[in-house]
């Protein structure tokens, strides 16, 4: 007997949603099919005859009968003819196809190996051609058609939404006109607005239109097209109502309620009272979180999350940014634009830090006005502390996660490009050293060969210089709770516009060399005895960032190795100015930790920056920091070098008279110290 099959539908990897899935039928040419395979929107089958002949028929659409011509007829017997004819009838819009040597090829093998046909047989050759292009066409016409079955989907439910933003403007209009004519009765107008919009945005369902969505996506990354995958999540994220989503987690906010969790993204803490449609409550024990799924980029869990999440995805809302940032991420690794992987988790990291930082905010000045509305009198005063050291806490947890993550993103670079590492502890000499896998100092780093090294390069460096704000924020942070709120943060104390050091009178160069000796075991002794931070971070912040917070002492060494990360990343993006910037800043921490070496050596390459721009107010500066460092340190030749720069008769017009005194006469003891003079006259 002979058969064949066809099928029509729209199913396949990634889709069944939306009525979208495949649907088969089976059409009988006297007698049964044995096996239907799927392939698209096609399906193949296969059929004997009495002389050994194999046909194979693939359903395809009018739009795909332009194709080459079928296997070679005239060498197949009269039925097979018959037969082939007959399904060219009843397929017309059909791709059929006659593989007539491949079970002769069987047939020989088992009983007379003479007969086969040869591997580079021109009709071999033809049948297997012409097979592989129909099968492409069929693929390619399944392709069309189930884009084009998206395409209308995502067009109805799109004109279902302008619809519904259409009613919403027209009766936020009607409500403004009416409230204008009665005056003192529209306090609550922006909630009555707000409340419209959610009523409008129910009617519009968010949660199907993200499905059919991705599940285009999802088709395009199937065909290998991941830039048209990743342009759809692009569209989608615009369609995102995250202002809405943040005014409806404000307006569910109990008097116990955390609105943010750093670590999972999802609810924290509390009285235990969920959102409506919020899943992290249904969770059961051995199952993965949804905030995993959602960070790993799991579609296939993900997805049953947000068919449960209701209509507006609020119950996913706080996970949908960092699950289509996990996809998109996978998709330009097809895409080979490790770059844009950067660019797009340090936005990803910045806004979503942002947006973090606002419902913390709006948490708490709702908290604020409800818990002070029914306090009593009394108790005023000890209810504002409690308020301010819990927003406290809620934004330790946001600053923690977004360094964290900043580190995480910064040490996954390391493995990728070869600048990605911080660069080894600076020597005294001058000269540029070589840290691990050959990668050069900081001091010494020159710009990167290549466009996309120079741009990961900047990309990186701006994430770096985030973290360091988000370091120095936490600084703040844990002086406030540790009750040591007239303290001043180690770093900004060091970065300020006048220095401690420079807050002390100065002292003449002979005073300086008699206590030498004192002054260095004064800086040994403010090292060891370095003060502890108070414990206020959160129980699941990652071991850097916990050893970071030890004490005063780990702090500051964290600033200095992000702040050197950043300057070699900046000099490999040949952003100098940026470098010089963070220089002046690691320097100003270094000669705070009493380490003048280090810094001096610091100053001494970075000082003809300003020169080369002529910013001579500038360079003046970093002149006499420099002197500082190194009247401190005792190098007497390279002071007097120094002191000799500093009476450049281009800085003459900048420099303080006072300054200039105290150089000059730093400069005459210097000339009758024995380290000049011996060597001066010895020549």
């Amino acid at each position: 007997g002979s058969g064949a099959s066809s099928s029509t539908g729209g199913g396949g990897g990634g889709g069944g949603f939306g009525g979208f899935r495949a649907t088969s039928k089976k059409k009988h040419l006297g007698g049964t099919d044995d096996e239907t395979a799927s392939v698209g929107t096609a399906t193949t089958s296969s059929s004997s005859t009495n002389d050994g002949k194999t046909i194979v028929a693939a359903h395809h659409d009018a739009a795909a009968a332009a194709a080459l011509p079928p296997g070679p007829v005239s060498h197949t017997s009269k039925e097979v003819k018959e037969l082939y004819h007959k399904f060219m009838k009843d397929f017309p819009n059909g791709r059929t196809v006659i593989m007539g040597t491949l079970l002769d090829d069987s047939n020989a093998n088992s009983s007379n190996l003479s007969h086969s046909y040869s591997h580079t047989s021109p009709l071999k050759n033809q049948e297997w051609k012409a097979f592989l292009h129909n099968l492409g066409g069929a693929i390619t016409d399944g392709f069309g058609d189930r884009v084009k079955r998206y395409d209308e989907e995502l067009r109805r439910l799109d004109a279902r939404r302008a619809a519904s933003a259409i009613a919403c403007a027209s009766q936020a209009g009607g409500a403004s006109q009416s409230g204008s004519s009665r005056k003192g009765e529209n306090a609550n107008d922006n909630n009555s607005i707000e409340e419209r919009k959610e009523e409008n945005q129910d009617q519009f369902d968010l949660s199907h239109f993200f499905l059919v969505k991705e599940s285009l996506a999802f088709t395009y990354e199937q065909m290998q097209l991941p830039d048209e995958a990743k342009l759809q999540y692009e569209e989608l994220e615009a369609f995102l109502p995250e202002d809405t989503w943040r005014w409806k987690r404000s307006q569910h906010l109990s008097t116990n309620d955390r609105p943010f969790d750093g670590w999972s993204g999802g609810e924290a803490g509390g009285n235990g009272n969920s959102n409506e449609g919020d899943t992290s409550s249904s969770i059961k024990k051995g199952e993965v979180s949804p905030a995993d799924l959602a960070m790993a980029g799991d579609s296939e869990g993900f997805r049953q999350y947000i068919q449960s999440s209701g209509r507006d995805l609020q119950g996913v809302s706080r996970l949908i940014p960092q699950y289509m940032y996990a996809r998109e991420v996978r998709l330009l690794f097809q895409m080979d634009a490790p770059v844009e992987v950067l660019i797009r988790s340090k936005d990803f990291l910045v806004k979503v830090h942002r947006n973090r930082l606002v419902e913390v905010a709006a948490s708490f000045r709702k908290r604020w006005e409800k818990e002070l509305w029914k306090c009593k009198s009394g108790k005023v005063l000890e209810t504002q502390a409690r308020l301010k050291r819990e927003l406290n806490n809620r934004e330790v947890e946001v600053e923690a996660w977004a360094l964290a993550s900043c580190w995480d993103v910064k040490c996954a670079a390391e493995n990728y490009f070869l600048f990605g590492a911080a660069a080894p502890p600076l020597k005294k000499s001058n000269t540029a050293t070589l840290g691990k896998k050959g990668k050069v100092n900081s001091l010494a780093a020159a710009m990167a060969p290549t466009m996309e090294d120079r741009e990961a390069a900047r990309c990186l460096a701006e994430l770096l210089e985030f973290a360091i704000l988000r370091l120095i924020r936490l600084g703040d942070l844990a002086l406030s709770l540790g009750e040591r709120e007239d303290e001043v943060n180690p770093i900004r104390r060091a970065t300020s516009e006048r220095p401690v050091d420079t807050l002390e009178p100065w002292e003449s160069w002979k005073t300086l060399q008699q206590r030498r000796e004192s002054i260095k075991r004064k800086d040994i002794s403010n090292k060891a005895s370095s003060e502890p931070l108070p414990s206020f971070l959160p129980s699941r912040v990652s071991t850097w960032v916990r050893n970071s917070f030890a004490n005063t002492s780990t702090y500051e060494e964290t600033y200095l190795e992000l702040a050197d990360a950043a300057v070699l990343l900046n000099r490999r993006a040949g952003r100098f100015r940026f470098a010089s910037r963070l220089e002046d800043h690691r320097a100003e921490v270094l000669i705070s930790r009493g380490e003048h070496d280090l810094a001096a050596s610091i100053l001494s390459n970075n000082v003809g920056a300003c020169a080369r721009d002529q910013w001579n107010r500038a360079h003046y500066w970093r002149i006499f920091r420099l002197a500082c460092c190194q009247r401190m340190s005792g190098d007497v030749l390279a002071y007097l070098e120094t002191l000799t720069q500093s009476f450049n008769p281009r800085l003459a017009s900048v420099a303080p008279k006072k300054t200039a005194s105290l150089f000059q006469k730093d400069l005459e003891s210097i000339i009758t110290d024995a380290a000049v003079s011996e060597p001066r006259w010895g020549a």
